[in-house]
């Protein structure tokens, strides 16, 4: 459906998944960011769909999209007309909750190879799904591979990744192994 970027609220401490992004704007230091920044038309083209959760009262959140949300936020402000997105909208009257929304986003980045695969690997884990559920959904080719071998880690070995003192890659490996060795 079209959502207006001016009904939308931007809560990324709550539905952003991926690490080392701002907690109040959603915005990755390492994103698209600098692009969406000098942009100053709306390019319908470009913007794909964003992921919406719709709360019961009827307060709608990103869950994925924040920077694009933010983009046409500050245009409609310039320009003046509020610019529609094309949106996904996940609703906690349709029984979807928060984690199962931020699960979704993190899905939908991973269909696009967007994000960190130690991001995906986090949802995966605390939502406790099988690599057959990841694949279920969508989630295909090196960078889910790469998710589902980080999930199997022990937490400790995991919190090593996290802090980036093992390399992801490497640690996926170790991880697909042992999904090897529990089948």
């Amino acid at each position: 459906e079209r959502v207006k970027a001016t009904d939308l609220v931007l809560s990324p401490d709550e539905m952003q998944y991926k690490s080392g992004t701002d907690p109040k704007t959603g915005r990755d230091p390492e994103g698209p960011l600098a692009k969406l920044k000098s942009r100053s038309e709306w390019s319908e083209p470009s913007a794909g769909f964003i992921l919406v959760y719709e709360r019961a009262g009827g307060e709608r959140v990103v869950v994925d999209g924040h920077q694009r949300v933010n983009a046409a936020k500050r245009l409609s402000k310039d320009g003046g007309e509020p610019i529609e997105l094309n949106a996904f909208v996940v609703r906690e009257s349709d029984g979807v909750t928060v984690p199962q929304a931020r699960a979704l986003g993190a899905v939908m980045n991973t269909r696009s190879q967007t994000g960190k695969a130690v991001d995906v690997a986090k949802i995966v884990r605390d939502l406790g799904w099988s690599p057959d559920q990841l694949e279920a959904l969508g989630a295909r080719g090196a960078f889910a591979q790469q998710a589902v071998g980080l999930s199997q880690l022990s937490d400790p070995v995991f919190a090593l990744v996290t802090n980036e003192q093992i390399p992801a890659n490497y640690a996926a490996e170790i991880g697909r192994h042992i999904a090897k060795d529990k089948a």
